[in-house]
């Protein structure tokens, strides 16, 4: 943060403006409870006729606000000055204590939260450039909104149009991807013809701007059917998952752009929650298989492909997971680099990959008692993990884990630079952190 002064303990007298600074700071990180008043708000300067007199009070209303969120997060602040709290009377406000506070704000993880308006849950995100992105929701108030794009870094969220075909609605999208000026996306459709249980193919040639239909696809009215996740190898290749009680198309995929799909991979009750590929050729897909139509018992399920996902096998070399569906099925995977990838099951087991995924070990445990949705890395070693209602961050490829962020459910993440991370999920929210 710009602050005015660079102070220096012992000579720089301190002023009103410094802490209307940190106020300010304070109050944009969002530290401050709503409805609540700070002591002599505002602060007076020197040349009003009865000047505020920076007192210890001021000081330590910000000291325990920092600290309070730091003891939240299990993180450690750096107060090098003298004793904090300072001693009311006794111990005289000096320069090193604004330093302090400073470099504890500086250093705090700072998430900035942004509404997107006219969706309720946003389920995925893809930022192309620093200023680029796009997304896709579930619809809101019947408004059949469901995807929209930014032009501005992800700070403000504007609806895509969609031309129906006929007189189909878009209900919702589970997963959407770009490339180039394509972007692919296979929203559910209520209503219209054709009804309930039809998953569109929609495109975009126009960066996420508009959308079209290319063609339709019956599946179930269940989360069976439901596109889990997409990705476009190029504007030819595009490929879908999803889940079937049947042995037809777990994964479908398109060779001509996408307006055709076959099922290339299928597999009685499998289904898939996140895919990712490292590179053109080398993929995997993640999810789980139940033991029978509604037995409620599943393993944990992973599939790869060397060929740009015309053909995929599982892959048995990672621990087995067992039991109900939160206990059994991995939720997300990311690739940081061509052989090293991180997926997570929804529980909160994390296993690494350092072959390109051909084999698995586990490396963490969360133990978690709500979903672990999302799993991304910016480098081999830095990462970031959704456990509701946290996001934590490691720095050693997964050994250990800091909480970072709390009171989100986030379903997705994505940086377009490894510079800043984009998160969304829950009542329609964007979070966006500078790495």
């Amino acid at each position: 943060m710009a602050w005015t002064d660079t102070i220096t303990p012992d000579v720089t007298q301190i002023r009103k403006v410094h802490i209307d600074e940190l106020r300010a700071a304070i109050v944009a990180k969002g530290l401050f409870p709503v409805g609540s008043t700070w002591t002599d708000d505002p602060i007076q300067s020197t040349s009003d006729p009865n000047p505020t007199i920076v007192r210890a009070i001021h000081f330590n209303e910000i000291y325990n606000l920092i600290n309070d969120k730091y003891v939240s997060l299990g993180l450690t602040p750096t107060w090098t000055s003298d004793a904090w709290p300072i001693q009311s009377n006794e111990t005289m406000v000096r320069a090193v204590h604004v330093v302090d506070v400073r470099v504890n704000l500086d250093n705090l993880p700072e998430w900035k939260t942004i509404t997107v308006d006219g969706c309720s849950t946003i389920y995925d995100i893809w930022m192309t450039s620093a200023s680029h992105g796009v997304l896709c929701a579930d619809e809101y108030s019947s408004n059949h909104q469901v995807f929209f794009y930014t032009e501005d870094g992800g700070n403000t969220w504007t609806p895509a149009t969609y031309t129906p075909s006929g007189s189909e609605v878009l209900n919702g999208s589970n997963a959407i991807h770009p490339i180039g000026t394509m972007v692919f996306s296979s929203p559910s459709v209520t209503s219209g013809t054709p009804a309930n249980g039809y998953y569109y193919f929609v495109t975009s040639s126009n960066s996420g701007h508009s959308y079209y239909k290319q063609n339709d696809h019956w599946e179930m009215t269940s989360n069976w059917g439901r596109r889990q996740d997409c990705w476009a190898l190029n504007t030819n290749v595009i490929m879908f998952a999803q889940g079937t009680p049947t042995n037809y198309a777990a994964i479908l995929r398109s060779t001509d752009g996408g307006a055709n799909y076959s099922g290339c991979y299928g597999l009685q009750w499998v289904q898939f929650y996140k895919m990712w590929f490292p590179s053109s050729t080398n993929g995997v897909a993640v999810g789980n298989r139940e033991s029978g139509y509604n037995t409620g018992q599943y393993i944990n399920w992973v599939v790869r492909t060397v060929d740009g996902g015309a053909s995929w096998a599982q892959v048995t070399n990672i621990p087995t997971l067992s039991g109900t569906k939160i206990q059994a099925t991995l939720s997300s995977v990311h690739f940081p680099s061509v052989n090293i990838g991180y997926c997570c099951s929804l529980n909160g087991h994390v296993f690494k990959t350092t072959d390109g995924g051909i084999h698995w070990s586990e490396i963490h445990f969360f133990n978690s008692s709500f979903y672990v949705n999302a799993i991304y890395f910016i480098s081999d070693t830095v990462g970031f993990i959704s456990v509701y209602p946290y996001i934590y961050k490691t720095i050693d490829g997964g050994a250990t884990w800091k909480k970072e962020f709390e009171g989100i459910g986030c379903v997705e993440m994505h940086s377009p630079d490894g510079i800043t991370l984009f998160g969304v999920g829950d009542n329609n929210k964007v979070y966006k952190r500078t790495i």
